[in-house]
């Protein structure tokens, strides 16, 4: 693989090849065209070389395990977009201070996720609000339930063995 090529070009040469070669009579089972195809990744590809060798090679195309490549750069892109955009290591807090007449300070803290924060807390109470309204009577047959088993309880207590008419 060229330094500055794409695996899909990559791919599009080496097919290419494979076909010049097949086009002269020569054979290449898909296996081999896999493994060239594997023997050519970059050293970046290291690691997902290395587990797709150790699944089952016999079976894989090189279609296949192009489909699988590109899997892989659109997780790690994907992935730095969001590290990118909402680096959850980093907190910023501003702070203002008011001074007073009498020269006392006072020190306002102004975070920046105030508003997720508020945005959970009105989540949480909503799910609570929801809860409870769940639980009374919005259901209608919620109390029919409750009130059937613990006559079954009591019933279960009256009961008698049927042989010896033992409780």
């Amino acid at each position: 693989m060229l330094p500055d090529e794409s695996v899909n070009d990559m791919y599009g040469r080496l097919n290419v090849i494979v076909n010049e070669i097949k086009g002269l009579g020569g054979s290449y089972t898909e296996l081999e065209v896999a493994q060239k195809m594997l023997r050519a990744l970059p050293a970046k590809y290291e690691t997902l070389v290395t587990l797709l060798i150790n699944l089952d090679m016999l079976r894989m195309t090189s279609t296949a395990l192009l489909g699988m490549i590109n899997t892989n750069d659109m997780y790690k892109a994907k992935k730095q977009e969001l590290e990118e955009v909402s680096p959850t290591s980093k907190k910023t807090i501003a702070l203002k201070i008011e001074v007073d007449e009498k020269g006392k300070s006072r020190v306002e803290e102004d975070k920046s996720d105030d508003l997720d924060d508020e945005i959970a807390l009105l989540a949480k109470r909503f799910n609570e609000l929801l809860g409870r309204r769940r639980g009374k009577g919005n259901d209608s047959n919620s109390y029919r339930r409750r009130g059937r088993r613990d006559s079954h309880k009591r019933s279960v207590g009256n009961l008698r063995c049927f042989e010896c008419l033992e409780k």
